[in-house]
């Protein structure tokens, strides 16, 4: 990957993080293909989206959004970003859904209205009400 491809995945992570409502770190090491692109599908439908990229370059997008700062550090390892759309929960509940199905993917924190939340902040944020 060239400079110009990393700006590239830079400025498109900085636009989801100013666009998403809330931002989840999820870790999915040991996932096979079939079943990530099922978690996309679902991610999809409620108007979320998962994004993969290189830590070093979610850092950089990271950089100077109120929340993340606290997330920093886990960006290390197979993580990807699961961006909300308008509905933070009901994609806060997907993940948990899923990640219960399946042992290889675990919710690790995120980002909810500028504040960092944790895994049990999370779990408890996908057990309210749409």
């Amino acid at each position: 990957m060239n400079r110009v491809e990393k700006e590239n995945v830079v400025s498109g992570l900085k636009d989801q993080f100013a666009g998403a409502e809330g931002v989840f770190l999820v870790q999915y090491g040991g996932l096979g293909v079939s079943a990530l692109e099922k978690l996309r599908g679902k991610l999809r439908d409620g108007g979320a989206s998962l994004r993969v990229a290189k830590a070093r370059l979610m850092k950089r997008a990271s950089d100077g959004i109120p929340g993340c700062e606290d997330m920093v550090d886990m960006f290390c390892g197979q993580v990807g970003l699961v961006f909300a759309g308008k509905d933070s929960s009901s994609t806060a509940k997907a993940l948990v859904d899923f990640a219960g199905d399946n042992d290889a993917l675990s919710m690790m924190g995120g980002v909810f209205e500028s504040q960092f939340m944790s895994k049990q902040q999370l779990e408890f944020l996908a057990s309210i009400p749409p």
